[in-house]
């Protein structure tokens, strides 16, 4: 369980940063809250809040995601909680692009996903129900017949990274990509 390995590294004096992953059962004040009060109890210094994707092996779980309302309502909360200076806390990018609007794009300048199989995506972010990359324009190599550096040097990569601008303003590829090809359904 979380809890008791937060705990135990604690006790041993190792560093604790724990992520939350802001959805329905949990974005309410009060169970945030809880999060919280039992992370200052148990000596956590540093608190990352992130963005609910619904990526991965998983089936349809739209119903996790909350609403745009629950999204503020939390945020205003957390911010708030900020404010006495307890535990660093900290947004997602993608997280604070939803929330503000300020779209900051991490994938490929300072992240990228690796496959098991040695794909290099340029978001670690863009999984889609199989485990792979969402769509095949974030793919931009495969380790070892290419090095990683010249993956990420490559023609192909610094193609993908001007995409993540639109008239001088940086947009995110994977919510374009869920966007446009209707990925996510209610």
């Amino acid at each position: 369980m979380a809890k008791n390995a937060i705990k135990l590294c604690v006790k041993e004096n190792i560093t604790v940063c724990v992520s939350t992953v802001l959805k329905k059962s949990n974005v309410s004040p009060k169970n945030l809250s809880k999060i919280y009060y039992f992370l200052i109890e148990n000596g956590v210094e540093e608190w990352e809040i992130l963005r609910f994707y619904q990526v991965g092996r998983a089936a349809n779980i739209y119903a996790l995601n909350p609403d745009d309302n629950e999204l503020k309502e939390a945020i205003k909360y957390i911010d708030e909680l900020k404010k006495e200076n307890i535990i660093q806390i900290s947004y997602q990018h993608s997280l604070k692009n939803k929330i503000y609007g300020n779209v900051k794009c991490n994938a490929l300048s300072h992240s990228i996903g690796i496959f098991a199989d040695g794909t290099v995506s340029a978001c670690a972010w863009a999984l889609g129900y199989n485990g792979r990359p969402i769509d095949e324009n974030f793919v931009l190599g495969k380790m070892p017949e290419k090095s990683l550096k010249d993956i990420i040097e490559s023609d192909k990569a610094l193609k993908w990274n001007s995409n993540k601008l639109k008239n001088s303003a940086s947009i995110c590829q994977l919510d374009k990509i869920m966007l446009n090809n209707l990925y996510f359904t209610k």
